[in-house]
C-alpha cells in the first residue's frame, strides 16, 4: 500500500538560479546538500512541509528542457507541482514582486483557491490554498 509522496526529483540547469528560486523566494529549507559520485549530479534537498523536493544538477551532461504550459497539455509527464499556502494573496504578491512569472492568476475551483507560476527549469508551480477544511481525507472532483 502505497502512503504518501516522499520527495519530488527535478533536474535543474543552474543550481544557483533554482535554490534562489525555492530556498529564498519560496522560504523552502535546505535539508541537506552534497555530491552524489554515483548520479554524477549535485544534490540539494529542500523541506516542503514532511515530503521533500530535491534538486539534482548533474555534472558532464547538458541539460535539456521542455517548457510547458499550463494551457496546452500536449506534452506527456509531470506538468506541474502544487504546494499548499496559507495566504495566496499573500505568496502572489510576493512572487510577482520577485519578478516571477504568473501563468494564472488566483481562481476558485470549489474549496480551494490556485494560481499558477513559471519556476525555473521549465517547472510549473501551482499554490494552493484551502478555503475551508474539510475533515477526512482530501478530494478533488470534477
Amino acid at each position: 500500500m502505497i502512503k504518501a509522496i516522499h520527495h519530488v526529483g527535478i533536474v535543474v540547469i543552474d543550481l544557483d538560479v533554482s535554490l534562489h528560486f525555492y530556498r529564498d523566494i519560496l522560504d523552502l529549507e535546505v535539508s541537506g546538500r552534497f555530491y552524489d559520485k554515483i548520479e554524477e549530479s549535485e544534490i540539494v534537498f529542500l523541506n516542503v512541509g514532511e515530503e521533500v523536493i530535491e534538486l539534482i544538477s548533474p555534472k558532464n551532461i547538458k541539460v535539456n528542457l521542455i517548457y510547458r504550459k499550463w494551457e496546452r497539455r500536449d506534452v506527456g509527464g509531470v506538468e506541474h507541482i502544487a504546494l499548499t499556502v496559507d495566504d495566496l494573496d499573500k505568496m502572489h504578491e510576493k512572487l510577482l514582486k520577485r519578478g516571477i512569472k504568473c501563468l494564472m492568476k488566483p481562481t476558485i475551483y470549489q474549496n480551494i483557491r490556485y494560481a499558477y507560476y513559471q519556476a525555473p527549469d521549465g517547472v510549473i508551480l501551482e499554490l494552493v490554498q484551502e478555503i475551508e477544511k474539510k475533515k477526512g481525507k482530501r478530494k478533488i472532483s470534477a
